[in-house]
């Protein structure tokens, strides 16, 4: 199944924090509340399991400044916010990759040219 994640981040008193999370699928309305996993709004984190039944998370038990994929792993209960959080640490991001295909200059110098 398609997923969706959206994260939303902010200050958070003098802090920088999550403001919004939402694990939704691609191919329902999430607007209704039909194929929403999770939801953070403002401060209040509510979770459907793979029974369909949501449940609100208590505050204190939740770490706002951290995603809800590092705080819920539990593959029978919520197997869709359980996937992301194993999917996710295979992504990487480069920086300066090259795709035209030119070598860097020799490490002789700035201009890789050898000194005489």
């Amino acid at each position: 199944m398609p997923l969706r994640h959206r994260l939303i981040f902010g200050g958070v008193g003098q802090r920088f924090g999550l403001v919004d999370e939402v694990v939704e699928s691609k191919l329902l309305n999430a607007w209704n509340g039909t194929g929403v996993f999770y939801r953070y709004k403002q401060g209040n984190p509510v979770v459907r399991g793979a029974d369909g039944a949501e449940r609100a998370l208590r505050r204190e038990d939740f770490a706002a400044n951290q995603s809800v994929l590092s705080q819920l792993k539990d593959p029978v209960a919520y197997p869709e916010i359980t996937y992301l959080g194993r999917e996710y640490p295979g992504i990487r991001l480069y920086r300066q990759w090259d795709t035209c295909g030119t070598p860097p200059p020799p490490e002789n110098g700035p201009t890789g040219r050898v000194p005489r």
